[in-house]
């Protein structure tokens, strides 16, 4: 599930319910939203498109 922190609205993703952001370690920590889960969604694809590439350029230089 992805969750978002109320104070520094950190988006991260947990299989279990955390007890605090790993960001700021603020308590306040709830379900994120619909456009939260949309936005975490996209970072976290395009990161994944980043490293890809990352790895290949990697490959070909060596």
């Amino acid at each position: 599930m992805i969750y978002a922190c109320v104070k520094c609205e950190f988006l991260f993703e947990r299989k279990n319910e955390p007890s605090k952001c790993p960001s700021c370690e603020n308590q306040y920590v709830v379900g994120a939203n619909a456009k939260q889960r949309q936005q975490f969604q996209e970072l976290h694809g395009n990161m994944k498109e980043l490293r890809a590439a990352e790895l290949k350029a990697r490959q070909q230089t060596n």
